[in-house]
């Protein structure tokens, strides 16, 4: 995932020689960039702190600011300890973790379009309302979202859901307030699952 500014020519060289830094320059030509490592995260290590926050209600309207900007990526050591490395956690995937470990029954992922679209930026493209999980996987798999951008929010809605229960919602902040009263944005909901005999 690129990360940081934009270098130039120059720049870059200069980096590579003196960094153990891996950069790539930019598809539109804006430059060289910082690459790292973007895993899907597996674990969140300040569950039990977060649960007990909000088990004790403070009296004041605070709200946790949890996993900012996806959080910190950490490995594990022999030993148990653990050590920060060069990785950028992604955000929404870090947000279905959290909201599955809190037991939330709803996930809100805010971008700046006010649904998921497939065919986005054609001239056929549709912008989606009330759809089932089964339904947005089928159109992930077709490969109508851009990894760098809707790809992952429609990740972390399918693992959201992937049990079988909740609500996912994607859309802007102008259309939020009519998406929780299911009249914007996509809305997402798990496709009946066969009892298993």
């Amino acid at each position: 995932k690129p990360i940081g500014r934009f270098y130039t020519d120059s720049e870059a060289t200069r980096l590579r020689r003196t960094t153990d830094w891996t950069l790539r320059e930019d598809p539109a030509q804006r430059g060289w960039r910082r690459v790292v490592a973007s895993p899907t995260p597996r674990r969140w290590l300040e569950a039990g702190a977060v649960r007990g926050w909000l088990a004790r209600r403070p009296p004041t309207p605070w709200i946790p600011v949890v996993a900012g900007g996806g959080g910190v990526p950490v490995i594990r050591q022999r030993g148990g300890r653990y050590r920060g490395i060069d990785a950028v956690i992604d955000k929404d995937r870090s947000a279905a973790l959290i909201a599955r470990g809190l037991g939330a029954t709803s996930l809100v992922i805010v971008t700046d379009v006010p649904a998921v679209a497939v065919g986005f930026g054609g001239p056929d493209a549709q912008w989606l309302g009330a759809v089932t999980d089964r339904e947005l996987a089928r159109y992930a798999r077709r490969g109508e979202f851009a990894e760098g951008s809707m790809g992952p929010k429609v990740q972390a809605v399918l693992d959201f859901l992937r049990d079988g229960r909740g609500r996912a919602i994607i859309t802007d902040i102008p259309s939020l307030g009519a998406a929780l009263r299911g009249r914007a944005g996509t809305r997402v909901r798990p496709a009946p699952r066969r009892s298993k005999r």
